[in-house]
């Protein structure tokens, strides 16, 4: 069983005031959810943030995602090494909640106490800062340099030379003598580059940026994670932050409350839960074959299931800027120098534009789909199930469930920068707050404590132990279910 299917709250709500002080449902604090109505619910305490939401120490836009719903799990990623949060909270209690829109942990035994303590121990003894903005960097400089040249290649870009400039009608006039014509072998290993320089970003500053791992500053953070999955990848971080923060690291691989766990009729299955056919056979063969259009599918969701469902899978979207505004400002900038810049400045052959350019993005799709995706769909990882007969109350407590469903695998530090450390899967999302620099250092202990309290900790030998363990998952769950008619919409 999993959670409830959510829409968007709207129409009339209400409080209903008894001795014990105000009762809301989660519907009633759903619509408390902007920049000047700002409500939150942690531990089943309603609060109004509004007049906290500009001085929130990791900036307004945070807290935003947050706003009119459940936080709780939000809390304690997020504040792992102090407890200040729950005291400034303490005086916005507005109510209770008497309802769920989505299942709830079993509270922690100890595991997540002795953990967080132990790794903040780590930072405090070694009086290391557990954010690492210039190590992101310094790291992505090379990227983008790389990136640039392969772009030029890709699009026969002429050497700079002073005869270039504006010709009689305007356009750009290139000399011809000094334009490269580069060989088809060149431009295949330009965009195979490029797909690999794009990808990366993501995997870390972007990726860390919008976990807060990459700065104190707020404004830092929202700029360095914007450029490079607005601007460079032509994505949006809001649509991010609802799957990703909001969504998946709460509710990991919950069957409909995790958007990156497909719903109910989808070319992949990968829960018991999903309804079966006999195409899902094949499942292990054709999806490693789909995730080439990753990047494409998520620059389409963006605007699609976002912008018009206001739904990022079961997650209800808060909007915190000009949405249409930047939706488009991004996509079209993105476009302009992606398409429009090769050919109608560079002049180049539609055909060969566009051949390059699929290229780029399969091997984006696949940078990013294989280095995610082996990480929670496995034969390694568990999938947390509500309990029968309880109130939407899951198996597991949150920490638990957290080192449960990751699956880490082996690298080297070289490996570590090619997946943007997802190698530590655990740990990351044991503290995401925390930089993917640290990661190795704070693994030990996050495998020492999960030992002590007889808990599974998954750690593959390899990365080609970890896709393998991922396409067997495919491949069992292709393989029986319940006969019934496959709809791919």
């Amino acid at each position: 069983m999993g959670a409830p299917k959510t829409a968007p709250a709207t129409g009339k709500t209400g409080s209903v005031t008894t001795s014990g002080g105000s009762k809301f449902s989660w519907r009633d604090v759903a619509v408390h959810n902007t920049h000047d109505d700002c409500w939150i619910i942690v531990d089943g305490i309603v609060y109004d943030v509004t007049s906290w939401v500009d001085r929130h120490p990791g900036g307004a836009e945070v807290l935003l995602l947050c706003a009119g719903r459940e936080c709780t799990e939000m809390m304690q990623s997020y504040h792992p090494f102090t407890d200040k949060p729950w005291k400034v909270l303490e005086g916005y209690k507005v109510g209770v909640c008497t309802d769920k829109e989505f299942p709830t942990y079993e509270r922690d035994t100890g595991f997540w106490n002795e953990v967080k303590t132990e790794v903040g121990n780590y930072f405090e003894s070694n009086k290391i800062d557990s954010k690492h903005w210039f190590a992101g960097f310094w790291r992505m400089v090379p990227v983008f340099a790389a990136a640039l040249a392969a772009f030029a290649i890709m699009h026969d870009m002429p050497l700079p030379v002073p005869g270039m400039g504006l010709g009689d009608d305007g356009s750009f006039a290139f000399d011809s003598a000094h334009t490269v014509r580069w060989s088809w072998a060149a431009k295949v290993l330009a965009a195979t580059v490029y797909g690999i320089c794009q990808a990366l970003p993501l995997l870390h500053v972007m990726h860390d940026a919008c976990h807060l791992a990459y700065s104190h500053s707020a404004e830092l953070q929202i700029w360095a994670g914007r450029f490079c999955l607005d601007w460079f990848a032509g994505c949006s971080m809001l649509s991010w932050q609802h799957q990703h923060v909001v969504g998946h690291h709460i509710y990991t691989n919950v069957y409909e409350a995790d958007p990156d766990v497909p719903p109910a009729h989808d070319p992949r299955r990968v829960v018991p839960e999903q309804p079966y056919s006999w195409v899902y056979k094949f499942q292990h063969l054709y999806m490693p074959v789909l995730y080439a259009i990753l990047g494409l599918k998520m620059r389409y969701d963006d605007v699609v299931s976002v912008w018009l469902a206001k739904m990022d899978g079961p997650i209800r979207v808060n909007y915190f800027d000009p949405a249409w505004l930047r939706v488009f400002a991004v996509k079209g900038s993105w476009l302009a120098w992606r398409v429009g810049v090769p050919l109608l400045v560079l002049k180049q052959d539609g055909w060969d534009l566009l051949a390059v350019f699929l290229l780029a993005e399969a091997v984006t799709g696949w940078w990013l789909a294989f280095n995610f995706q082996v990480s929670h769909i496995s034969t390694e990882a568990s999938w947390p199930r509500v309990k029968p007969g309880s109130d939407m109350e899951l198996d597991e407590e949150w920490a638990v469930s957290q080192v449960r469903t990751g699956v880490n695998y082996y690298a080297n530090p070289f490996g570590d920068f090619l997946c943007g450390a997802l190698n530590y899967q655990i740990e990351h999302h044991l503290f995401p707050c925390v930089s993917q620099y640290h990661y190795p250092a704070i693994a030990p202990i996050v495998q020492r404590v999960a030992k002590k309290h007889g808990i599974k900790y998954n750690n593959l030998p390899s990365y080609t132990a970890a896709i393998t363990a991922h396409l067997t998952h495919l491949y069992n769950l292709g393989q029986s279910g319940i006969p019934v008619d496959l709809h791919l919409d």
